[in-house]
């Protein structure tokens, strides 16, 4: 995070960029390919030689974490939310690709779901997701988080839980209201716009965005 002219905040997004994700396993493969042909070379076998295989996979897997852990912080993202007295802005090689005014008073949207799957993110970690939405504009920035982390946050409670079919159905049977519904319905439209066009954050950058967003436009008010 940088400060523009102590006036314009910037916040780099979308550090795990898909370029990098490509790289590390390249690395992974290349590195795991070359360490054979060396290891084949050193350890004398008939056959295949299991030994090296085993070390080629061992050291390919040790050389593809510190390589992650050395070009991540140095890969940098090509994309920023830039955030001041006149709105926010996520902008992309300089080319501004959405922007919400001081003066549009968009509503905003909160809204988190817990992960169940394990990929790139833990199992039982959450994703928190904030939207700016005017008539014909949205703006959407994310984080994923610990639950503990969550816990000690306090933001849970202001970020409303998406639940999974059964559970919408559920709920529906059980006569939720039209606003309930409504406000799903906007929430889960939400979501889609953040899994095309969302920016990712760090957790500590996106409580920094939310509290200098009170900060800044304090009239902003949440989805009613």
């Amino acid at each position: 995070m940088t400060s523009v002219a102590h006036t314009t905040t910037t916040f780099q997004v979308d550090r795990e960029q898909s370029s990098l994700r490509f790289v590390i396993p390249g690395i992974f493969v290349g590195g795991g390919i070359l360490l054979y042909f060396i290891l084949n070379l050193l350890v004398a076998s008939s056959g295949l030689n299991i030994i090296a295989v085993l070390g080629a996979l061992i050291g390919a897997a040790g050389i593809s974490y510190f390589a992650e852990k050395y070009l991540k912080p140095r890969w940098p993202s090509s994309r920023v939310l830039e955030m001041d007295a006149d709105g926010m802005r996520l902008a992309k090689n300089g080319q501004l690709q959405v922007a919400i005014g001081a003066g549009d008073v968009p509503q905003q949207l909160k809204w988190r779901f817990e992960i169940n799957k394990r990929a790139r993110i833990p199992k039982g970690w959450w994703m928190l997701a904030y939207g700016l939405e005017t008539e014909d504009r949205m703006l959407v920035v994310y984080t994923f988080v610990s639950p503990g982390h969550l816990a000690a946050s306090a933001l849970a409670d202001d970020f409303t839980v998406l639940t999974g079919k059964k559970a919408r159905d559920k709920s529906a049977a059980a006569g939720a209201t039209l606003r309930a519904a409504g406000e799903d319905r906007r929430l889960r439209a939400a979501e889609e716009v953040r899994w095309v066009a969302g920016a990712e954050m760090t957790f500590e950058e996106f409580q920094a965005v939310l509290a200098l967003k009170d900060k800044l436009f304090p009239e902003w008010e949440p989805i009613s």
